[in-house]
């Protein structure tokens, strides 16, 4: 399985909002901000296509903030398993097709493809796996998964440690920061070790062939 790669990466701190604002369905990127899933960790994913073209996705740009005592630690994450839904779930108990390598502590990320946009995906931690079928998710999704939704368990790649600041964000901006696998979406996630929430405040990435 190949994983995520550190292509390289400058620090720069200070207040800044998104560079890049492309639209989705073009060939050019993909913009979007962090979810929390607690007080500690933040995720975002990013797609793993460009329009319809399975691109690779790469990470040129990422504003995160934490509190002042403890740096970041932005983790990336690859696909090691896949599989999909086969029945509307809206409670944390998932019937999907098949749960072959999937680890309960591990992380998931949700394609809901029956949705209109790419914004949809939702990550969420695994807290079990049932049968042959069935995967437990710590918290539901916000939306609903429905039969055809993809289902991707994620495992850690490379990481960074970001020294990090309560009162400004901190900025990775460059030709590449950390790149994904073709065709398949990419993970990010932010947390620290010290009381205080992290925040993913932009990520941009481009698509390459």
């Amino acid at each position: 399985m190949k994983k995520l790669i550190v292509i390289g990466l400058a620090l720069v701190a200070g207040i800044t909002s998104q560079a890049q604002n492309n639209l989705f369905g073009g060939v050019s990127g993909f913009a979007t901000g962090g979810t929390a899933i607690n007080a500690g960790t933040n995720w975002a994913v990013l797609p793993g296509y460009s329009g319809a073209n399975g691109s690779t996705p790469l990470v040129t740009f990422l504003s995160v903030r934490g509190n002042a005592a403890t740096p970041i630690t932005l983790q990336s994450y690859y696909v090691s398993s896949s599989t999909f839904a086969t029945a509307t779930n809206t409670t944390t108990t998932n019937f999907v097709n098949s749960t072959n390598g999937f680890v309960a502590g591990n992380w998931l990320v949700i394609n809901h493809t029956t949705l209109a946009t790419m914004l949809e995906s939702e990550a969420r931690l695994i807290s079990a796996v049932q049968n042959t079928n069935q995967i437990v998710l710590t918290t539901a999704t916000t939306y609903p998964v429905l039969p055809g939704d993809q289902v991707f368990q994620e495992t850690a790649g490379a990481s960074v440690s970001i020294a990090s600041s309560a009162s400004a964000s901190t900025v990775l901006n460059g030709p590449g920061i950390v790149s994904g696998q073709a065709g398949l979406p990419l993970l990010l996630t932010v947390s620290s070790t010290g009381v205080g929430t992290n925040t993913i405040d932009a990520v941009n990435c481009t698509f390459i062939k």
